[in-house]
């Protein structure tokens, strides 16, 4: 399991969030931490100030990452 979103979700903090993990829709629906309406396929998915990511998803995580950091870098530098 994808363990970042899962502890953001087990700390509240995907409370009403839209998100993403790398798991099966059955495992969220067992672990029982995930509110599932709010999941989304997406690789990459940001709600606010949050920031969840499935594996192959980690270009684009870095890229939302470093906008949310408000740094300066050249997005076509990373290539997925």
């Amino acid at each position: 399991m994808s363990s970042s979103p899962f502890l953001l979700a087990k700390a509240g903090a995907l409370k009403g969030k839209k998100f993403t993990v790398g798991v099966t829709k059955e495992d969220i629906e067992r672990v029982g931490v995930f509110e599932k309406e709010n999941y989304s396929k997406e690789f990459v998915v940001q709600d606010g100030n949050i920031i969840t990511a499935r594996g192959r998803g980690f270009i684009r995580f870095g890229q939302y990452f470093g906008n949310a950091l408000n740094l300066k870098f050249d997005e076509r530098s990373f290539q997925e």
